[in-house]
């Protein structure tokens, strides 16, 4: 059923999710090796640990303290890197989506 289905779905430009091709930049960091060492310093340094809610099971995300999307240079900075579960994950991105602004988060200082 699969089959007959997706040769008629909508691809690129003409697909109602397209955003200008943002998403082949995006996938290619996400990819990438630095994307994964960075996610693994992020993790390490709050211990594995939500920021938010302190939780230390389940699914884990490394979230930008200021999005990529706003600034570039900052993708790979550990310091603009904070680790949440994947409930405060959510949150933070539907209270970024409802005020139109990134969340703002004050990442303690860690000896």
């Amino acid at each position: 059923m699969w089959a007959k289905i997706k040769p008629m779905m909508a691809r690129g430009e003409k697909n109602g999710n397209w955003r200008g091709g943002r998403s082949s930049e995006y996938n290619k960091v996400r990819a990438s090796l630095e994307w994964a060492q960075w996610r693994k310093k992020v993790f390490e340094r709050d211990n594995y640990t939500c920021v938010l809610c302190r939780i230390q099971k389940g699914m884990l995300h490394p979230h930008h303290v200021v999005p990529w999307r706003i600034s570039h240079g900052l993708v790979f900075e550990v310091s603009n890197g904070i680790t949440l579960c994947d409930s405060c994950h959510m949150m933070t991105h539907q209270k970024e989506r409802n005020s139109q602004q990134p969340a703002l988060f004050v990442v303690p200082m860690r000896s």
